[in-house]
Parts: C-alpha cells; structure tokens; sequence
C-alpha cells in the first residue's frame, strides 16, 4: 500500500467538482435532473472517501476525531432527531453518541476528520428538512399530532439511509471493478454486479474498526433507543426524505416547520 494520500490539489479538485454539482441541483427547476445532481454530488464523495482508505489506510494526514456537532436537542422530537443523526453519522463511517442532561441531548461524532466534516456539512439542514416535513402533518389532538410528527420523522430517516446506502453500495462496486463515474454530469448508472470481494470493501471495514476501536475507547455509548412514535406518519415522512434535497438547496420542504421544535 503506498504512502500518500490523496493531495491537497486533488482534494480541491473534489471539493471544487462537488460544489459545482450542488449548485446544479439548485439552480435547476426539474425534481429529476436536481436529483440526479445530487447523487453525483454523494458518489464524488463517496468515492474520494474510499480513495483515501485505499491509498493509505495508516496514514496520520486524517486523524480521527471526537466532536460535538450541532445545537442541543430537546422537546418532543428530540429521539427521532437522534435516530437521523446516527444515520448521517453511519453514511461516512462515523459512530454518533449523546451528551445527555435531562431532557435534552447534544449530538457528537466520532470519526476520520474528513468524514466528520460531511457529517456537519449535511445534519443541520437534513434535520431542519425533516422537522418542516413533519410539521405538515395535524392530528385529531395534540397527542396524536406529536405521535404522527415524531413517526413521519422516523420515516424520514429509513429513506435517509436508504439513499447513502445505494450511493455507498455503487461507489464500492465502481471502486472494486476499477470503473468511475467522476468525470460525467449524467445520472449514476446502476449495475447488478456483485462485489469483487477484494480490496475495497475489506480497507472500508478496516477504517470502520479504527473508528470504533476509538469509540469503544472513549467509554461512551452509542444512540440506542429507537421507538416508533406511532405509524400514522411513517409513509408521509419516508417520501418527504426520498425526495429531500441533500444539498441544502431551495428544494427544501416548506411548509409547518415553525410549529416544532427538536
């Protein structure tokens, strides 16, 4: 394995392609081309994480680190909150654990510096995105309003890592069989072929190891408790997360979100 990471240049080069498909997927008024963008935008992504792991996975360029992310979560949607950060943290090889102090919790990650930094890049606005989802949703009482709210949340989070997952899974397979989507604007295009079951998924499960071996270091433990909130709002939360927009752009949902608060 060779000694170097990717360069400081070559990580402009990434850095420079993924925004410029962001604000694709921002600019552009068609929900299908702004998706498209998107996906591309993560498979970059995606790709230069797996490109650091192969080329050094020893290297001391990118440390792992433990850092707080966010604002504090409290109230009502607090626990569906969580359940979406363990996800984002999950999608970049990162563990999520709680500061907790009675009823409010303040979300920390730990992880390569570089994959942290994704973590803090997407949170704020995916968690904004999810609670403005929620919000649409009114209930015969308030009970009932808080219960279909904190399931559309949850909802949310399944399509989350619904999306990460199939980015990650193509990006791998593309990494194992030497092929790479980098250089087109074009949708991602999806193949039925199995891993090669060499060098890319074992160096990922190797960097994963490196970062919980420093969890299991840290003596804390990891978000656990995932309850439902009721079903009622599953489905609404799970499209609304589908289609979400992962750029923090104006495709947004609008729309009752000032009514909660996480």
């Amino acid at each position: 394995m060779t000694s170097t990471t990717l360069t400081s240049e070559q990580r402009a080069v990434v850095i420079a392609k993924v925004e410029r498909l962001w604000r694709k997927a921002r600019s552009t008024t068609f929900a299908a081309e702004a998706k498209a963008y998107e996906e591309k935008a993560l498979y970059l992504m995606a790709r230069a994480r797996i490109t650091d792991a192969m080329l050094d996975l020893e290297s001391t360029s990118d440390s792992i680190v433990d850092v707080k992310v966010g604002a504090t979560l409290a109230g009502g949607y607090r626990i569906p909150a969580e359940a979406l950060f363990d996800t984002v943290c999950t999608a970049f090889g990162c563990r999520g654990y709680l500061y907790v102090s009675g009823r409010t919790s303040q979300p920390a990650a730990v992880g390569f510096a570089s994959d942290v930094d994704r973590v803090k890049f997407l949170w704020p606005f995916l968690h904004a995105d999810a609670l403005a989802a929620a919000g649409q949703l009114r209930g015969r009482t308030a009970a009932h309003t808080m219960a279909l709210r904190r399931s559309a949340m949850f909802g949310y989070a399944e399509a989350i890592a619904q999306r990460f997952d199939e980015i990650n899974r193509i990006a791998s397979s593309d990494a194992d069989h030497g092929s790479d989507q980098s250089d087109s604007d074009g949708p991602l295009q999806r193949s039925d072929r199995a891993s090669s079951g060499i060098g890319t998924e074992l160096v990922v499960r190797a960097r994963k190891e490196r970062v919980d071996d420093h969890f299991a270091g840290l003596g804390v433990r990891g978000r656990t408790r995932r309850v439902s909130g009721g079903h009622g709002g599953h489905q609404h939360g799970h499209s609304a997360g589908m289609s979400a927009d992962l750029t923090g752009g104006s495709r947004r949902v609008r729309g009752g979100g000032g009514e909660l608060t996480s």
